[in-house]
Order: C-alpha cells, then sequence, then structure tokens
C-alpha cells in the first residue's frame, strides 16, 4: 500500500491522534507502523489494510477499503452530445472507454499506475492516457489537473480529498463531486483478516466500537429528514472514518463476481468468502455509541452510494479557502513558535541592551552571533503554519539555512584557530625568509576577509550543497510529499549531525594536543583562562546539540501519535536553544554573572579611573610572575603586540633614559615589527598615532642626515616616542587588564601578590 503523507493530509488527520493518548505505546506504535486497525476485543483481533498485490490465502477479504475509481467529468456528456446513463456501471464503463477513448482526454494518478496496468490488461483495453499528480503544494504544482483531463482514475479518498483544493480556472468558482459520475471499476485496497483470527473470532457475540478506527465528533449533527435524505454540518473537513460507516451503510466493500476474478487474476490466488458481517457488526456497534440513527437502506433505489457521499461532501465543506489551499492554517504544535519567538528576541535584546555585540569575544565570531535570527524562521519552516503556501520552498529554504548555518560556525572555528595559532605560523614562516607568505598570513586575519570566508564561501557551499532540493519543484512522484518530506529532513540531520561530529572532533582534538595543560592546570583553566572567548565551551556544548538531533529523529520516526510529534517539536526546540548558546549565549552568560559578581562584590582590581588603572597596570609589570600571567592572557586573546610593544618601549627606556637620545634603529625596529602594514605584530591604534610615529621617524632620520652633513648635534629624544606610543598601548593593554582581573588565576596571583608585598614593607 503507498501512503503520502502530504502536508495538507496530515493537517487532516491529526485530530484523531488525540483520540489514541489512551492506548499503551506498544498499541500505539503497532498501530502506526504496520497500519493495523485494532478491534477492541479480548482477543484483540486486528484489520489490516491490504493492496490487492499482496494479499494471500492466509487471509480471508473483510471488505473493499477502496477501489480503483473512474471520475467522468459529466459536462464531457453535453459537449460531445452523449447520454450520461452510458456509465451507470463498471461494464457499461468499460465499454464508453472502448467506444469513446479516442475523443477523451484521459488522465491517470502516478501512484495508481500498477492497479490502472492490472485494470487495462484484465478488460483488453488500449488506451492512450497521461499520468498525474495531485498536489496541494502551489509551489509545485500550479496547473488544475482536474480540468485538464476529460476522464481521472483516482481514488474515493484522494479524489475527495484534493478534489476541493482547486477552483474552475475560469469562473474561479467550486468544483464540487457532485460535477463527476464516478464508477469504482477494481478493488484496490482491501480489509483482511487472518485466518487464524478469524477463528478465534467466531466464537465471539459482541464486537466493540473502537475510537480510533471510527470517529465522528468532527462532525456537529448528522440529521435524518426523511427516510431518503440526509443533512450533514460538517466542522471543516472530510472524516474518512466517517465516510466508511455512511460507505457500510449502502453495502460498500462487498464484492462482485467480477472483483473477485480480478483479485484473482492480479494474485493467481483464489479467495476465501468476504466476512462482511466483521465490519458490519463494527458499524452498528459505533452507530449505537454515538447515538445516530441512520437507516441502513435507503428507500430511492436509485440513491448510490457515490451520489450520497456527493451530497454529504460538497466542496464548501473544507477547511481550505482558496486555490490549492494556500491559506495559512495555524495548527496543533504551531505554538512553539512562541516559545521560539521568545528565546530570539530575548537573545538580541541582552545581546544589544548590554551592548556585548562590542566584546571581543563576540566580535571576533564575526556574523556568528546573529545566526539566532534564523531561529524563528527554520521553525516556521518546520511547522503547518505556511506549509500549505509554499510546502517544497520552505523544505528547501530550511536545507539552505542549516547548511549556511553550520559551513558558517564551522570556518569561523577554523578561523578562530587559525588566529590562536597566527603568530606560531608567522614565525615559522619568517624562518623561512618568505615575505609575501607572511603577508598574506596577516592579510587574510582582517575582519573584511573573515567576513568573506565566513559568509561568503559559506553561501556558495550551502546552495552547492543543497542542489538536490531544486528537483523539489520539477520531479512528478506520486508520492512527492513523502519522498521530499524525507529527502529533506534526512538532509538537514546529514548536515547538523555532520557539523556536529566535526565541532566535537576538533575539540577533541584539542584536548588532546593540550593535555599537558589539562592535566597540570585542570580542564577549568583550560576552558576559560586559556580560551576568553569561550570557543571551546561552545564546542563541548555540541554534545548536547546532537542528543537533541537525535531524540528528534527518534521522536519524529516513531510515529503519527500526538505524543510522539509533540516530543519531537520539544526537542526541536531544545536544538534551537542549544544553538543560541553556541553562538553567543554562553558568552552572555558570562557577561552576566560578571556583572552580578561585580555588583555584589565589587571588582577585584579595585580599578576607578583611567589614571589609577595605568597607575596599578604599571605597578603590576615591575612584577615577573604578572608579566607572565599577562602575556599568556594576551597571547590567548589575541591581542599579544600590545604587551610585547610595550616590553619593547620599556627596554629602550631603561636602556637609553626617557630625556636621552632616540637611536634610529631602535624606531626603525618598532616600525617594522609593530608600525607596518601586514607586520608580523601590527597593533591596532589610531591612524593619527600612527602618522605620528612616522612624522617621528621621518624627524629622526632627517636629524640624523642632518648631523652627518652638518656636524649637528640635533637629537630625537626618547620621550617624544614615549608620548606617541605610551597612551594608545597602554589603553589596549588595560583593556587586556580588565579582562585578566576577572579570572581566578589574577585573583589568586593577587592574593599571593598582596602577601608578599605585605611581608616586605
Amino acid at each position: 500500500m503507498h501512503v503520502t503523507n502530504s502536508p495538507t493530509s496530515s493537517i487532516r488527520n491529526s485530530h484523531h491522534l488525540f483520540l489514541l493518548l489512551s492506548f499503551t505505546l506498544i498499541l500505539i506504535t503497532k498501530f502506526v507502523l504496520s497500519e493495523t486497525i485494532i478491534l477492541d476485543t479480548t482477543k484483540h483481533i486486528s484489520l489490516t489494510q491490504q493492496s490487492i498485490y499482496y494479499v494471500d490465502r492466509s487471509q480471508s477479504i473483510v471488505s473493499v477499503n477502496d477501489y480503483l475509481t473512474a471520475f467522468v467529468w459529466r459536462k464531457i456528456f453535453q459537449t460531445n452530445q452523449l447520454d450520461d446513463s452510458l456509465v451507470k456501471s463498471t461494464e457499461s464503463m468499460v465499454e464508453f472507454l472502448k467506444e469513446e477513448s479516442s475523443r477523451l482526454t484521459i488522465g491517470v494518478e502516478k501512484r495508481l499506475y500498477s492497479e490502472f496496468q492490472s485494470f487495462v490488461s484484465f478488460h483488453n483495453l488500449n488506451l492512450k492516457v497521461h499520468y498525474f499528480t495531485f498536489s496541494g503544494d502551489a509551489c509545485r504544482n500550479p496547473k488544475n489537473v482536474l480540468l485538464q483531463y476529460d476522464v481521472l482514475f483516482s481514488t474515493l479518498q484522494y479524489f475527495y480529498d484534493y478534489l476541493r483544493l482547486y477552483r474552475d480556472s475560469d469562473s474561479f468558482v467550486l468544483i464540487n463531486p457532485s460535477d463527476f459520475i464516478p464508477l469504482p471499476l477494481v478493488p484496490s485496497i482491501l480489509n483482511v483478516i487472518s485466518q487464524s483470527e478469524l477463528t478465534q473470532l467466531s466464537d465471539l457475540q459482541n464486537l466493540n466500537q473502537l475510537n480510533g478506527f471510527f470517529t465522528l465528533n468532527n462532525y456537529s449533527t448528522i440529521n435524518s429528514t426523511n427516510s431518503n435524505e440526509f443533512t450533514i454540518h460538517c466542522s471543516s473537513y472530510i472524516d474518512k472514518d466517517m465516510n466508511n460507516v455512511m460507505a457500510r451503510l449502502k453495502l460498500f466493500g462487498n464484492l462482485s463476481n467480477s472483483d473477485l476474478n480480478f483479485i484473482n487474476f492480479v494474485s493467481g490466488i483464489t479467495l476465501q468468502k468476504p466476512q462482511y458481517w466483521i465490519l458490519d457488526e463494527i458499524v452498528k456497534n459505533t452507530l449505537k455509541v454515538y447515538n445516530i440513527s441512520i437507516p441502513t437502506h435507503s428507500n430511492n433505489s436509485n440513491e448510490t452510494l457515490l451520489e450520497l457521499l456527493n451530497n454529504f461532501l460538497p466542496s464548501t465543506c473544507h477547511k481550505c479557502v482558496t486555490t490549492q489551499c494556500v491559506d495559512f492554517a495555524f495548527a496543533n504544535g504551531d505554538y512553539w513558535l512562541i516559545p521560539c519567538s521568545i528565546i530570539e528576541i530575548g537573545y538580541f535584546l541582552c545581546l544589544f541592551a548590554s551592548q556585548a555585540f562590542r566584546k571581543r569575544s563576540l566580535t571576533r565570531r564575526l556574523l556568528t552571533p546573529y545566526l539566532p535570527i534564523f531561529i524563528v524562521p527554520l521553525e516556521i519552516c518546520f511547522s503547518t503554519f505556511m506549509n500549505n503556501a509554499c510546502y517544497y520552498f520552505l523544505r528547501y529554504f530550511s536545507m539552505i539555512v542549516v547548511c549556511f548555518i553550520v559551513m558558517n560556525y564551522s570556518l569561523t572555528v577554523v578561523r578562530y584557530y587559525y588566529l590562536r595559532n597566527l603568530y606560531t605560523l608567522i614565525t615559522k614562516a619568517e624562518g623561512m625568509n618568505s615575505d609575501k607568505v607572511i603577508h598574506r598570513m596577516r592579510k587574510f586575519s582582517e575582519w573584511k576577509y573573515g567576513l568573506l570566508f565566513t559568509m561568503a564561501i559559506p553561501l556558495v557551499i550551502a546552495l552547492i550543497f543543497s542542489i538536490h532540493g531544486v528537483t523539489f519543484f520539477f520531479t512528478d512522484l506520486y508520492d512527492a510529499e513523502f519522498t521530499y518530506l524525507l529527502v529533506g529532513n534526512a538532509t538537514i540531520v546529514l548536515y547538523c549531525v555532520l557539523g556536529c561530529l566535526l565541532g566535537f572532533g576538533a575539540i577533541v582534538f584539542d584536548m588532546i594536543v593540550n593535555r599537558k595543560i589539562i592535566k597540570e592546570k585542570g580542564l577549568r583553566r583550560f576552558l576559560l583562562f586559556d580560551d576568553p572567548f569561550l570557543v571551546r565551551i561552545d564546542l563541548l556544548l555540541l554534545v548536547f546539540l546532537i542528543v537533541n538531533t537525535i531524540l528528534v529523529i527518534i521522536f519524529y520516526g516513531s510515529g503519527t501519535s500526538e505524543f510522539f510529534i509533540e516530543m519531537s517539536r520539544f526537542f526541536r526546540f531544545l536544538v534551537f536553544v542549544c544553538f543560541m548558546f553556541i553562538c553567543g549565549g554562553t558568552v552572555l552568560v558570562s557577561e552576566f554573572i560578571q556583572f552580578i559578581r561585580n555588583a555584589k562584590y565589587g571588582n577585584d582590581s579595585n580599578i576607578q579611573t583611567n589614571s589609577s588603572q595605568f597607575d596599578q597596570l604599571e605597578n603590576y609589570l615591575k612584577n615577573s610572575e604578572f608579566q607572565i600571567l599577562l602575556k599568556e592572557y594576551a597571547s590567548k586573546e589575541m591581542s599579544i603586540e600590545n604587551y610585547l610593544l610595550n616590553m619593547d618601549l620599556q627596554k629602550i627606556i631603561s636602556k637609553k633614559g626617557i630625556d636621552k637620545s632616540l637611536e634610529i634603529d631602535d624606531l626603525r625596529d618598532l616600525e617594522c615589527k609593530y608600525m607596518r602594514s601586514q607586520s608580523i605584530f601590527e597593533v591596532n591604534i589610531q591612524s593619527t598615532v600612527r602618522r605620528n610615529f612616522y612624522e617621528l621617524l621621518n624627524e629622526c632620520e632627517k636629524s640624523l642626515n642632518d648631523n652627518i652633513s652638518n656636524n649637528s648635534n640635533k637629537k630625537t629624544k626618547v620621550r617624544q616616542l614615549v608620548e606617541i606610543i605610551h597612551p594608545p598601548i597602554y589603553a589596549n593593554l588595560s583593556d587586556t587588564f580588565l579582562r585578566l582581573a576577572s579570572t581566578r588565576e589574577f585573583k589568586n596571583w593577587k592574593i599571593a601578590y598582596t602577601i608578599q608585598s605585605n611581608t616586605i614593607n
């Protein structure tokens, strides 16, 4: 049996699933996976929906579940001046096709290819047909397939379901079942029971009605005005089980001799006598439970089952109000948009209100802190709210977005480790005397190249890796919704799992490389002091993300019961929460914790003003242990150039004296290492400071030349260099010092330093 899990049909059937919550988990899973209808008897007898191609001698037929049916437009009889009485039975329909097929355009639903070919072979027909696929998605199938054919071959369930998604292209009026003459031709799906269960069932006097099989609660009233007329007030859409009840009352599903011959023709076996009484008993008990009284047989012998269904199922009795059901439908489960919106809005409010986006720990991540903007759009893609508008586009869009997020985060981590080891790489390149290599390394570290590397490249990769999603809009499969749901979801899961595994692999490798630090100084130092940007913590959080992703897969694939669906949505929400944390949420939490600590205990650095901050830093720098601590922290924070320039400046002062002459070689050395564009340790200072430095360098070179040519004693003082370089470099170094002051390592050092200072004094 082919099962198509379309977005529209899943919405229509979702209300049935609530009725199964009273059953045990085992029964629910069995019901979903085996498509078995459980009868509530002491023996737990089951009816199974079975394709005619898979029925065997060990089974007995209870009834026909659905037929391959020909739906003939009534208007073709007027157009071709034909009598519609030509198609009043299966036999007459076969003769009609033989005689009029050359003048008819015949369409066959693609999923019924096998049944149709068997029907043609059974009746020795030679028909020219076209195959089509019903689709409720406006992006894939904008054409109205109902208007393209004179005769359509489908089944009752699918035809009546999709019929009401279309409107007449010219007048935009509803297309109703009464516009067609439907003729059941051959059985397609059977309700069967095993011989062993039939033996057990024969001793039972009563069969109890089961809510999961027949549910009438979606219809507010069913009234019988007289013995021949019935009216129904539907709440929203077709109830398949109600159709089964009404169908059985019209003896729908009884096999004719022609039907039995056809099943024998297809399966090659002779079937046992059909057990109609089983389904009749269920229907009787169902009507009794719901206290519904409908005459078993209509006095009007001309009223067929299909005419009755036409009266009961008009196109106005439907949840959709537009062609192809492109209207928005807020369904059960879409309320998860609310918590997703809350965490996204809360995240960005904290990010901008606290000005945390200015922090180095976030600016170094470039675009990554802003990726949670996709949380709500992705939740919309996975919800039913907009599925009917353009289901395939939403799935394709979600594939591209998820792939882009994974690649952006992956390349951001690669760039992070590259910057951490940049000076080591430059030092090795410097040993090879490769200025071009050093220049390229420094250039790649610039933010504009970082944006190109983490934004443009991931976008291109996402488009390439998701190229198979383009086929969603063009490939015409009979089970397209189910196939692309599977392909799209599998692709997204693959992106997530591979991304998490790569990230987790990176942190494991990092821990192996730094195992000595972890062993000697502990995991906390490895995660916090050695990584001020908290990237390693984010990578460890990928474990929770992949666990929640796996749980989403497990619950999503466990069945269509409401419990499993809600659990999959819950864990999908946790995936979004983990995603928010690894993008920047951990930094926000860290900043919030630090803010609380400072408010409660005060800033441990006891720094109130810039002047006192500079004095305290200068005093601390006289301590060799603090120098080591600051150098190590600055190196991990990727600001070691400020520390090195300050130390070189102190060496010049101590060697020459503040009022002594400045050597040109010292200036050239500083210019080569720190001031020159793309230099090894290029410092981040204002352009005016850099310009003043070069003016001082030119002045020193000019003084040197003047002294040589004119025997002048004019000299450039060390003080001039200090006045230019010291303030901005100290400001940068003080920012690093402030962040260092919040670490446990600094606090421990300060305790020892204070004790030593008090002891000496």
